[in-house]
């Protein structure tokens, strides 16, 4: 059983060799790590290529820069390996990662296995386990369990749809990933999982922490600025076009996703330096496209304070909430 290791690379120089240390290290020894160099300006090229030269394992893509979507895209295309793992260039992972899926899987080659992670920093670490319970799900179990809160649930809770600390079919991951649009460049995890997760037959979930995800407050999920409207559409437009609902009401999941983004992208605003009379407009202007505007009137959160109060500062403009939820979040 080969194991597909895709890992998109944008200017993470300085954690690069860590990452390509744990995958070389694995336990496991049955697998190929694609290293895709999305146009990167640092030392990340000639760190891909001098590890791809000790390690006939490796394989390098060069491209021009288009994005984590299309980088993912590039290395998903040339993958052989009957499982795919996204492994992010500036994360790692344990020695035994990719074994502990492969002990799963020669019991049952299940569509796709799922960890947890360790949420780390320069001077802190958590264990997070997945938000279901672990072990085997049938079809009926994840339609039973997973389904009630796959997108969004009353109570704001979600699956984890994060492409990293899971190993899935290749045959099946595939189509989902290249369907995404290369523009989307926030919630292009979701934007592949959520789908996917709807042709999922079967499931894994192991107890297990073994991928190590960072925080890296310089990048793109951490820098304090102002969250693109055309990057949110494109990523509701997606997954409302993606999700199949004759087997499961996804309707009122859809609408409190979509109203929970775009809170998040509204409060956003308020990092940027235009004043807040401007600012406020503007919000009140782009909540009123007609897809925001459904998803605002029909979203209902119950069960969660904080929810709850999101969806009245959404459905009765409440602009200087936002503003002052931002300050102090």
């Amino acid at each position: 059983m080969k194991f597909s290791i895709v890992t998109p690379v944008y200017n993470v120089g300085k954690f690069l060799p860590k990452c390509i240390e744990s995958l070389m290290s694995q336990t496991y020894d049955d697998i190929e790590v694609i290293l895709v160099d999305d146009g990167s300006k640092d030392d990340s090229p000639a760190i891909c290529d001098s590890y791809a030269e000790k390690d006939s394992r490796i394989k390098v893509i060069h491209k021009e820069n288009g994005g984590v979507v299309s980088a993912r895209k590039a290395g998903t295309e040339v993958a052989v390996g009957d499982y795919i793992c996204c492994v992010d260039g500036d994360d790692y992972v344990s020695s035994d990662y990719v074994e502990n899926f492969y002990k799963i899987l020669c019991s049952r080659q299940y569509d796709v296995v799922c960890c947890g992670h360790v949420e780390f920093s320069e001077d802190s670490e958590k264990a997070v386990n997945m938000n279901c319970r672990c072990g085997e799900y049938s079809r009926d179990q994840i339609i039973s369990e997973i389904y009630p809160y796959l997108v969004q649930s009353e109570t704001a809770k979600y699956f984890s749809a994060t492409l990293w600390a899971k190993a899935m079919k290749r045959e099946l991951y595939l189509p989902f990933q290249l369907a995404v649009d290369n523009k989307i460049a926030m919630g292009e995890d979701r934007a592949v999982i959520l789908p996917f997760m709807i042709k999922v037959k079967d499931m894994y979930v192991m107890e297990s922490c073994s991928y190590y995800y960072r925080h890296n407050q310089s990048s793109m999920t951490k820098v304090k600025k102002p969250l693109s409207w055309e990057q949110e559409k494109a990523l509701v437009d997606h997954i409302y076009g993606s999700m199949i609902i004759e087997d499961y009401d996804f309707e009122q999941q859809l609408y409190r996703w979509a109203a929970h983004d775009i809170f998040n992208v509204a409060k956003s605003q308020f990092n940027s330096s235009e004043k807040y009379k401007v600012i406020k407009n503007k919000i009140k202007e782009y909540m009123g496209d007609p897809i925001y505007k459904t998803a605002i009137e029909k979203c209902h959160f119950s069960g969660s304070k904080s929810a709850k109060l999101m969806e009245l500062a959404l459905k009765h403009k409440w602009i200087f909430l936002m503003y002052l939820y931002n300050k102090v979040y």
